[in-house]
């Protein structure tokens, strides 16, 4: 969602911020190439909640929080999960006559309401989310990490968990090595994670992730993999 400096300004001063304040994130904006929006949502002048809340009742479309843990995984997979990435929307639901009901962070793309609407069917409905919202509700497309995690690396794993020793095809691009090093990136951005601890304890390979300053373990992954996970990331 891309707002015009004026109507956030508009939706500033409606939100209490006084024009000397504006005016000081305008200038910081002009210093630093940013739209107003961007310096607004930084420096906690207004949510990103509040911010999207007050335009969608500027442009008239309704606002909504998504229920991500009850979200309908029937409707979210009437797109594709590279269709809601690229134009960031999911299918929350379909109403008593059928219309497919869309959660959208910038409902002004037409291109992207073009394109749905090929996909979809005219009759859908349009409601606006956060991007935040949106996000996490297209990560239940997948099943949760932790648990792909531990079926890739457990795939023809030694049971021996002292072996240590591995060969170039433990760490090629198409290993379970290699798919798992790539489920721990991705989990760490999903989760908004500035570090991965990747630490060797007695007998297993500790992970975790550093989350708003503070480390949590987030996976533990076998003792035997470890000198094929230190190599993978390596390369």
């Amino acid at each position: 969602m891309r707002i015009s400096d004026r109507t956030v300004e508009s939706i500033l001063q409606n939100s209490g911020i006084s024009q000397e304040q504006i005016e000081s994130y305008k200038e910081q904006g002009k210093n630093e190439r940013k739209p107003l929006q961007d310096i607004a949502l930084s420096s906690n002048a207004i949510s990103e909640h509040e911010l999207t809340v007050a335009y969608s009742e500027i442009i008239d479309i309704p606002y909504t929080d998504i229920d991500v843990k009850n979200l309908d995984k029937e409707s979210l997979h009437l797109i594709p999960e590279r269709i809601a990435r690229q134009y960031n929307v999911v299918v929350i639901g379909v109403d008593d006559n059928a219309r497919k009901i869309l959660a959208m962070d910038d409902p002004d793309d037409i291109q992207a309401i073009s394109f749905l609407q090929k996909e979809l069917g005219n009759d859908v409905r349009i409601f606006m989310a956060t991007r935040t919202n949106i996000l996490q509700a297209i990560d239940q497309y997948r099943e949760n990490i932790s648990s792909e995690i531990t079926e890739v690396i457990s795939a023809e794993q030694e049971e021996d968990e002292k072996a240590e020793d591995f060969d170039q095809a433990d760490i090629a691009e198409d290993s379970p090595i290699s798919q798992t090093v790539n489920l721990l990136v991705e989990g760490a951005i999903k989760a908004g994670a500035s570090d991965i601890h990747i630490e060797p304890r007695e007998s297993y390979v500790s992970v975790r992730y550093r989350i708003d300053g503070i480390l949590r373990e987030v996976n533990k992954l076998p003792k035997n993999a470890q000198g094929a996970l230190v190599s993978r990331i390596k390369i």
